[in-house]
């Protein structure tokens, strides 16, 4: 199990990204020695910002070992084999990034729903154009994201989506955001709002929202 997790966190982003534009952090507190959580965030062409948050149903090493397959296929330094890079011919709006609901599309026909072990996940993947501040994003059944601005969230659209691996016939929606200077992303897993205290009250997305607002 200890070599299995320093598999694991071997694959974890090795810093945080920062350019004149755009700073980031992240945290990775898993609950057990495995987990079936996992991030990433790449800045790829010195220009776009990719972030995701995957969440696999399901412990330990069955759970750890499907979020490691994703991540591995997620990774964009294998620009021939990773499913952020698009093809030749595809939609260069992104660069050479493919966009974030054909990578979702793409996740859902490589893990195809029942080869897993019944086992599923959800992810939430942005990609951020650190040149113009827009951010395009995809949603697998995963919680909606914060935009911060100010104090105040923005609205975001009904996000919605399939889990991957869940439907072999779902397709995802894109979404793009304008974002502005000073405006915060947050990305995270359905932990932190489901973690209880000592009266079993769940934390909650909006006591999320104010301690993120808190601690600006």
């Amino acid at each position: 199990l200890r070599a299995a997790a320093r598999v694991q966190q071997s694959m974890l982003p090795p810093g945080h990204v920062q350019t004149p534009r755009v700073t980031s952090a992240w945290k990775y507190v898993p609950t057990d020695e495995l987990a079936g959580d996992a991030i990433g965030l790449h800045l790829l062409e010195d220009r776009y910002l990719v972030a995701y948050v995957i969440d696999v149903s399901g412990h330990g090493v069955p759970a750890a070992l499907l979020s490691v397959s994703v991540m591995h296929a997620m990774d964009p330094t294998h620009a021939d084999a990773s499913v952020l890079r698009a093809t030749a011919g595809a939609d260069q709006e992104l660069g050479t990034l493919r966009r974030p609901s054909r990578v979702a599309d793409e996740l859902n026909r490589r893990f195809r729903a029942g080869e897993n072990g019944g086992l599923y996940l959800t992810m939430i993947l942005c990609v951020l154009d650190t040149h113009t501040g827009r951010l395009h994003l995809t949603c697998a059944g995963h919680p909606a994201p914060l935009i911060l601005r100010g104090r105040d969230p923005l609205p975001l659209p009904e996000l919605g989506g399939f889990p991957i691996a869940m439907l072999d016939f779902a397709s995802y929606d894109e979404h793009v955001i304008q974002l502005q200077a000073g405006d915060r992303l947050c990305l995270f897993s359905d932990g932190v709002p489901e973690q209880t205290g000592q009266r079993d009250e769940p934390f909650g997305t909006d006591r999320l929202r104010e301690s993120l607002v808190a601690r600006r």
